[in-house]
């Protein structure tokens, strides 16, 4: 009995080096898989990188349009914050990555013109006008386009860009606007009359909003996106009518126009072409209407009292040739638009 399990402990012992090296083996085996499986990986990718599947080219696409859409929300947001030197920053690095991306070129363009550079910001508009095919993009282009002109002094140039603005569809109270601004500064006061007055009419129109997302959703339609262009399908060629739109609290929507400061500004300059044409009495209309919606519209406050001062001191004066109420400065003039 003792011999026998002396024997046995003694066999037990002998076999334990033994499965000691098997395991061992074992181990290395498959970690020796392990790394085939890895070289394999890294050559199936590398194959792959070198016959460049349509697949992989697409992956690669989507991570860089990515990193350009990162690059210019970043520059929006710059943007909004009024820091043009960053958000150029940020346009400039997102064209690294997507040279032909015409929004960021335009964003770029309008953070230019902010920071006065308006030869880099012409240049810009001018690449976003070679890539942009959507009239909304293009209409704002032109606009911007026309500004430049505007400040280099070339006044049909800037007029046909705005014209050219209107017509692909740019708000029409802001294009009006800045053709009124226009003829104002060249002294053509029947034709920034008549600007002014469309531009109004526009600004007073409830269903411009409306309008204007409409033109929204034709862009992003414009991408393939198909719920967007299924609901343009049903909306596109709807035109509303006064009856429509009393559903979307028409009260409201006059009360945010009686108190729009752009409304205002309109005003003041309709009551100074008017006063320039000779039609005081007009002019008096339109400051007391500029500043019923915006009381503290300093530019209006001060033509008011000239105006009604001349009319004390000579009640039967009509002369056009007197000196006119104060011009409106750069905070009544039409503001830039992204």
């Amino acid at each position: 009995m003792s011999s026998s399990s002396s024997t046995t402990r003694a066999s037990a012992s002998g076999n334990a080096p033994a499965r000691a090296a098997r395991t061992a083996s074992g181990r290395r085996t498959m970690m020796t898989w392990i790394l085939l499986g890895v070289w394999a990986v890294l050559v199936g990718f590398g194959i792959l990188s070198l016959s460049a599947p349509k697949w992989l080219e697409r992956i690669g696409e989507r991570g860089r349009m990515g990193d350009a859409m990162m690059g210019r929300n970043l520059g929006d947001l710059a943007f909004r914050r009024g820091d043009y030197d960053r958000a150029i920053g940020a346009y400039v690095d997102a064209l690294r990555i997507d040279p032909e991306a015409g929004g960021i070129h335009l964003n770029l363009g309008v953070a230019y013109l902010e920071r006065r550079q308006v030869a880099r910001a012409r240049e810009a508009f001018l690449k976003a006008e070679a890539l942009e095919t959507t009239p909304r993009a293009r209409a704002r282009i032109a606009l911007h386009l026309g500004d430049i002109d505007r400040i280099e002094g070339r006044t049909e140039e800037a007029l046909g860009h705005y014209a050219s603005a209107l017509e692909q569809g740019m708000r029409p109270d802001l294009v009006y606007r800045k053709t009124g601004t226009l003829h104002l500064e060249a002294e053509n006061y029947e034709l920034a009359r008549e600007a002014f007055e469309k531009s109004l009419a526009a600004q007073l129109d409830p269903l411009l909003p409306y309008r204007e997302m409409l033109d929204r959703a034709r862009d992003v339609a414009a991408t393939g996106d198909e719920r967007t262009v299924a609901w343009l399908k049903t909306w596109e060629s709807r035109e509303l009518t006064e009856a429509d739109w009393t559903k979307f609290d028409r009260e409201t929507l006059q009360l945010m126009l009686a108190s729009d400061p752009e409304i205002a500004k309109t005003h003041n300059h309709l009551g100074l072409i008017c006063y320039r044409l000779g039609q005081p009495g007009k002019a008096v209309d339109h400051f007391e209407a500029s500043l019923a919606i915006w009381p503290d519209n300093v530019d209006a406050v001060t033509n008011l009292r000239i105006l009604k001062s001349r009319a004390t001191a000579a009640p039967d004066a009509r002369s056009r040739t007197a000196a006119p109420p104060a011009t409106p400065p750069a905070a009544n003039t039409p503001p830039a638009t992204r």
